[in-house]
């Protein structure tokens, strides 16, 4: 009797342990919509990478522009007004690349967390 108990619940250990490894319906349906998820979100970090490398572009002509100025100032005296505005135009173009770096940067992480979330519940061990 004792042997039969033991070797029955061997067998039902054996049997339970791939049906317990293998993902449910939900736990399909639940990766599926995550994978779905996943390609908008990485043509989203993308296309903010494409926008914030056009942006450092930019910068870099505006303070380029606006040094060109500002070593003119020193031998024009109407010069001054227009490396003012180079200036302004330059700090305001940095100060978008920030937002667009950190905006750039939050997405990534998001994307990361995503992937991490989708190989620790659905990839194959």
């Amino acid at each position: 009797m004792v042997r039969m108990f033991v070797s029955a619940l061997a067998m039902s250990v054996c049997f339970a342990s791939p049906a317990a490894a293998a993902l449910s319906t939900k736990d399909v349906q639940r990766c599926n919509a995550m994978t779905a998820t996943l390609t908008p979100k990485k043509a989203e970090i993308q296309t903010l990478t494409a926008q914030r490398d056009a942006q450092a572009e930019q910068v870099e002509v505006l303070g380029d522009a606006w040094e060109e100025s500002e070593t003119m100032r020193n031998f024009q005296s109407d010069s001054g007004v227009s490396a003012d505005l180079l200036k302004a135009d330059y700090d305001a173009a940095k100060a978008k690349l920030m937002r667009m770096d950190r905006a750039l940067q939050v997405a990534a992480k998001q994307f990361n967390t995503d992937i991490s979330d989708y190989n620790r519940s659905c990839a194959k061990k």
